[in-house]
């Protein structure tokens, strides 16, 4: 369950969809102070979607014109896109008069661009021992050897949560799945 934001902390966010418009979304109180520009966010968008958003304006004002959501949680302990890639994004927004998520897609690589429709395959080059894998790593490995791929939705339901982009970011880490 999310927590609500009792100090009306806002962001802006670019989600990977071919929109005009940057996106506000709530922060809770206990994710304000991992919130920087150039993090990934997880965001609803609409009324199932999930993304993994990224932050490019804070301490925004609280729009007057539909309901804020509130960020899911932050993804990133450090910046993936740097404020100098940040300040190009939005020249190259206005210079070619594109939309901000057309920008983001073609700016960042496949990993760091989850969606609940992200499909992931196991990387049958890499080997490793169950050891190093947590219970939930090792569920969805188990299922990937078993499918060619895996949607995170479908990932979902195997480990039955709802948010499993921090399972999926550690066995990216770990070089384990291909996006």
């Amino acid at each position: 369950m999310t927590e609500k934001s009792s100090s009306g902390f806002y962001i802006k966010v670019v989600v990977p969809l071919p929109l005009p418009n940057l996106f506000t979304y709530s922060v809770a109180d206990a994710l304000i102070s991992q919130i920087e520009i150039g993090k990934r966010v997880l965001v609803q968008f609409g009324s199932q979607k999930i993304y993994a958003a990224i932050v490019l304006e804070t301490s925004v004002a609280k729009p007057e014109d539909y309901e804020v959501k509130p960020i899911l949680s932050v993804i990133d302990e450090i910046p993936v896109v740097t404020e100098k890639q940040v300040a190009l994004w939005q020249w190259v927004h206005s210079y070619y008069l594109c939309f901000w998520g057309d920008v983001m897609q073609a700016a960042l690589p496949a990993e760091l661009r989850l969606s609940s429709e992200t499909k992931i395959v196991l990387n049958t080059e890499k080997e490793t021992g169950s050891e190093y894998l947590t219970d939930d790593e090792f569920l969805v490995l188990e299922a990937l050897h078993s499918v060619k791929e895996l949607s995170l939705k479908e990932i979902s339901r195997i480990l039955d949560r709802k948010h499993v982009f921090p399972v999926v970011k550690t066995l990216l880490q770990k070089n384990l799945y291909y996006p």
